[in-house]
């Protein structure tokens, strides 16, 4: 199979996706109850302008993350350690997260496979418009009852030595990254993905998006792929 390279030296790229919008964040409440925890046993002094107030250290730590927009957008972190730390600065409590040994599965869109070959996205109202096609053409739309039409998924799947997440700018930062992106049968995300049978697969240096705001950004620096001109790039 013909493959061809691209290497992106950019200081930053966005991934081919776009963005996705967020109106939901959910996070996991263990953090949370961890994060009352260990601000329950400090006693920090305002009189620094930087204090480490206390770390906590945990095995096999599992984030889950639903957005609501068009469709529901998922991102799941996984983690082999990671290092829980407080800290008061400028009279606030900063909260960082420092993980290792990171795997992450974002679910970026869902949409349905018509037996033609044609893609159909779900809008809000329910109906099925077809990709890139104008709503104001009666023949954009397709009956949701139409048979075999196929439930499909975008996923990216991220592997990283380190990574860190700031509770403040809720920014998620991975380094030494590996990653890939699939297009999947089904809309509910995988637990696991196998490294074959992928539309881009490449390594970066580091990966980044953040969940606050309007937008959800995912930035790859430094980033090397390898796209298969076989398979349609969304």
């Amino acid at each position: 199979m013909f493959k061809r390279q691209v290497i992106v030296s950019a200081l930053a790229l966005a991934l081919v996706g776009g963005a996705l919008s967020i109106k939901l964040l959910h996070i996991e409440k263990q953090d949370y109850i961890a994060y009352e925890e260990l601000l329950e046993s400090s006693n920090p002094s305002k009189e620094n302008h930087l204090t480490s107030i206390s770390q906590q250290t945990r095995q096999g730590v599992c984030k889950q993350l639903w957005f609501n927009n068009k469709d529901p957008i998922f991102c799941q972190i996984k983690s082999e350690d990671s290092e829980l730390s407080f800290y008061f600065e400028d009279n606030q409590i900063k909260v960082v997260e420092k993980m290792g040994v990171v795997h992450c599965i974002v679910q970026e869109e869902r949409f349905y496979l018509l037996p033609d070959g044609r893609e159909a996205i779900q809008q809000e109202d329910g109906r099925l418009l077809l990709r890139h096609a104008s709503p104001d053409d009666p023949a954009s739309w397709v009956d949701p009852s139409t048979p075999e039409l196929t439930p499909m998924q975008l996923i990216r799947y991220i592997q990283a030595d380190k990574a860190t997440y700031n509770y403040a700018s809720q920014l998620f930062v991975a380094e030494d990254v590996k990653l890939w992106k699939y297009k999947l049968e089904g809309h509910e995300p995988p637990s696991a993905l196998e490294q074959t049978d992928f539309l881009m697969s490449g390594t970066a240096r580091s990966v980044e998006f953040a969940f606050k705001g309007e937008k959800f950004d995912l930035q790859a620096h430094s980033l090397k792929a390898t796209f298969d001109p076989e398979r349609e790039m969304l």
